[in-house]
């Protein structure tokens, strides 16, 4: 676990790296077991954690809120086909 900064006080932060597949990702949401799960994309830079969230998120069935902060047509069309599975 990394210390928070001051402005972050009495949030857990949790630091997940990179790996070949999703499993850190479920591991560590199976044994949070959040409600719903909140994300920011900013960009390609980010694209490769984001897949793995998003999938270990669709595994375990966690609804996600998501921030698009750099509009992209593919990851809009994933959006779209995203909800038309949860309905």
């Amino acid at each position: 676990m990394r210390r928070s900064p001051p402005r972050n006080s009495g949030i857990t932060i949790k630091e997940i790296k990179l790996s070949a597949d999703e499993m850190p990702f479920v591991e560590y949401l199976q044994a949070l077991q959040p409600n719903v799960i909140h994300m920011h994309y900013w960009g390609d830079c980010d694209e490769p954690w984001y897949d793995q969230t998003m999938r270990a998120a669709q595994q375990l069935g966690i609804p996600v809120i998501q921030n698009i902060n750099t509009p992209r047509c593919a990851l809009l069309v994933a959006l779209h086909q995203a909800l038309r599975i949860r309905q």
